[in-house]
Order: structure tokens, then sequence, then C-alpha cells
């Protein structure tokens, strides 16, 4: 076997996850592949052209790298492989550019998580159904990633962890740390709470109304401040025709800008007007 393309494993997460080093250069590798870590041991070599190996990961990070070999010896290595085969199935589901820190963020936050569950520990979420919402698609993932919890360490895992996870695979996604996307999920349950409480009426989170304005919501959010706008003569026409829902458009505005820290497209935010007045009238008519 040519060394030059040889792996020599370092840790054995479990049957389908190890942890490598690249002989050809030097770099610490994470290799996913089905039976990859079946019976074997530290010191065991695999070769590059092994048929098993379905995906691999590397962290360039230097600072990343320190961390995640310090968390290896406070994690449970079962903790570590299951956590790899979930950032597995977020680059297959996804794409393969995904932030690095998810190596370490992951399994960190699920051995937590199982010792939550295993004491009889309510897990709490209280932007469930905004993260549901926000992120459809990762909680949908998230919801494999619980199965996955579920098979291998025989607990159930609740909806409300299964949000959790949906924020962590978001994060990976979307290169943002884990706790500006509930910043983000917050920031957006505070304002709908804001309107039932002035209105004086519930607004349904299952609405076609409600579903679009968190769409254009997330959207108005993530495009660029500078984005050139072609709704002019729509803008101009807004504050008048829609005084309540504008006065709210301008609150979320500064919500944004204090809570978030970033400064958005102020049209985008002006045109959010005509789905908070769709929000408004359909709570009307509930």
């Amino acid at each position: 076997m040519n060394q030059d393309l040889t792996y020599i494993i370092n840790h054995v997460f479990n049957n389908n996850v190890v942890l490598v080093i690249d002989l050809s250069s030097n770099k610490e590798t994470i290799l996913l592949g089905k039976g990859l870590g079946f019976q074997q041991k530290k010191g065991a070599l695999l070769p590059h052209n092994d048929v098993r190996i379905e995906k691999k990961f590397y962290l360039e990070d230097e600072q990343y790298l320190a961390q995640y070999r310090d968390l290896l010896t406070q994690v449970d290595k079962d903790v570590f492989g299951i956590s790899e085969e979930i950032i597995g199935l977020i680059s297959k589901e996804f794409t393969d550019n995904i932030n690095e820190y998810v190596h370490l963020a992951l399994p960190d936050h699920i051995q937590f998580a199982l010792y939550r569950i295993r004491n009889g520990l309510k897990i709490i979420n209280p932007f469930l159904f905004e993260i549901k919402t926000l992120y459809s698609k990762e909680f949908s993932l998230a919801v494999q990633a619980a199965e996955l919890l579920s098979s291998t360490f025989d607990i159930e895992i609740p909806e409300s962890e299964i949000g959790f996870l949906a924020l962590h695979i978001h994060s990976a996604l979307n290169f943002v740390p884990v706790h500006r996307t509930v910043t983000f999920a917050s920031l957006l349950a505070d304002f709908v709470e804001m309107i039932e409480k002035e209105q004086k009426h519930s607004i349904d989170r299952s609405s076609t109304e409600y579903l679009q304005f968190v769409t254009n919501f997330r959207f108005a959010i993530e495009r660029k401040k500078d984005s050139i706008n072609k709704n002019s003569f729509l803008l101009g026409s807004i504050e008048s025709t829609l005084p309540v829902a504008y006065s709210y458009s301008k609150r979320l505005l500064c919500l944004i800008e204090t809570r978030l820290e970033i400064i958005p497209n102020r049209e985008e935010i002006t045109l959010l007007s005509i789905d908070i007045d769709r929000l408004i009238k359909r709570g009307e008519d509930c």
C-alpha cells in the first residue's frame, strides 16, 4: 500500500465515522462511509481510494482544530459519530460548503441535549413555531437527525430539541452563529405578538398570510442593504394607503437595527407593510 495515498486511523467514532490523518498532507480528516469504522482500531490504515468513503471533512481553521482535539476528550465518541453522520446529511441534502465550526458546535450541543433528556429535564424552545416557519427545510432535515439520535441512543427526541437541531443546521449552511439565528426568530415572535396585543386579536400562524409575511421578512433581511429597488411607485403610496401597517414596518426596522445590529434595505422593510396589512385584516376576520 502506497503510504502517500493512505489514511491512518486516529479515532473510531462508530461503524461509519473515523478520524484519520492523511499521510499525503498530514491533515486530520473526518471520513464518513458505511462500515469504515467496523472492527477498526487506532493505527489501522485506509487507502485513499477505499470505495466505502462517501464524505470527507477537513478543519482548516487551526483554532477550530485545537478546540476539536480538546472536545475529543470531553464528548462521548458515539455522540461525535452521530454528529458527523448528521453533518454528512446536511452536506448531502444541501451543499458541501458548510461552516466547519458545526463539527464542534453540534456534538457539544447533542451531548448536553442527551444529558437533559436522560435526566428528565424538559427542553423548552419558546421559538419553535418561528423556527419551523423560517427554516422549514432545515427543520425537515432536523427531523431526520432526531430519528438517527433516537435509534442510536434509544431515547425519544422532543420537538423542541428538533427545533434547536434545525438552528444548528441553519447556522452551518449560512455561516452565522446559532445565537444570531435565535435572535432572528425571537425578533419575529416579539413583533407579531406586539401586533396581536395592540390590535387586540390573534394571528393564525398557519395562515397563508402569516407564511407569506415570514417568507418576505426573511428575504428582506437577507437582501443587501444597497440592493436596487424597482417598486418606487408602490413605495410612494404605501404610507398614505396603509398608514397603520406602514407604522409597524417602521417599528420593525428599528427592531432589526437594534437587535440584529444590521442596517437592512429600508425599501424592502417598507414593502412588508403590504404583508403586515394582510396579517391585521386576517386577524380582524377571525
